[in-house]
Formats: C-alpha cells, structure tokens, sequence
C-alpha cells in the first residue's frame, strides 16, 4: 500500500467534509492541516533564504522596516510579507529591489510560490544595481512584468 502525501489527505478530508455539509470538528482538523502544510512550504521555500530586515517604501515618505528574506545567490532581492498602503500586514508575499526598497512586483499566497516565480521569472536579472539601471534594463522590465501577471 502507498502512503499518501498530506495534500492528499487535505484533499480527502476536505471531500469528505463536503458531503457531511460541514462538520466542524472535521474543518478545525482541516484547518490545522492546512496551517501546517503551509508552514512546512515555507520551511522548504526558505531554503538559502536567510532571514533578516529590510526597509520598504510603501510610501515615499514614510519608509518601514520589516521582516525580510535574503539568498546570496540573488543579491538585491527581498522577499517578505505583503503590506498595505498604512503599513498594514496583508496575506501574501511579495519580492522588493533592495537599494529602492521598491516592490518589484507579484502577490503570492506563500513564500514557495514567491520563490518559485522568482526563480522561473527573474533570478537572471542583476538586481543588485541601483533602480535607474534597472528601468533601463528590458531583461529586468521584462521579468517585472511577468512577476505581475
């Protein structure tokens, strides 16, 4: 017999709660496997991304410094949490340049669909140059734009 992965036992809990129309203790069950998974994702995403701060400019005069992840490999890119226009936390991760403190661009659920959207997107860019460098480079703009998409 096969073991099943916990996304597959997520998947059939959650059938299973569907045809009972909505047991609650099964969906505290639900809830704290999902908790779970996504912990243990990030765990994974962080990997070669150390924790740190950074400072972001969600508004010109009012710069925040936050919590922030870093790799070597890619200098010049944070990733970190997403915040809102009055410094809010928001759900969600999002990259940043950080000489500007600039978002760069995309809104993920988790840090492991940031990482994989950096990496699939925009790790060949050179981020570690100064903002009017980068608006000049279409490799960058281009891999911006598709962060966004």
């Amino acid at each position: 017999m096969s073991q099943k992965t916990l996304e597959q036992i997520l998947n059939d809990l959650t059938n299973l709660n569907k045809g009972l129309d909505g047991n609650y203790i099964l969906e505290e069950s639900i809830s704290d496997l999902q908790a779970y998974i996504s912990a243990e994702d990030e765990k994974k995403a962080a990997k070669g991304w150390v924790k740190g701060t950074g400072e972001l400019k969600i508004r010109k005069d009012n710069p925040i410094t936050v919590e922030v992840y870093r790799n070597e490999k890619y200098p010049g890119v944070m990733i970190h949490r997403v915040y809102g226009y009055n410094s809010d936390l928001l759900p969600g991760y999002t990259l940043s340049h950080e000489k500007s403190g600039l978002i760069i661009g995309g809104k993920w659920s988790n840090m492991r669909k940031a990482v994989k959207a950096f990496l699939d997107h925009a790790a060949k860019v050179n981020w570690d140059r100064p903002t009017e460098e980068i608006l000049k480079d279409p490799e960058a703009v281009e891999a911006a734009k598709k962060l966004n998409t």
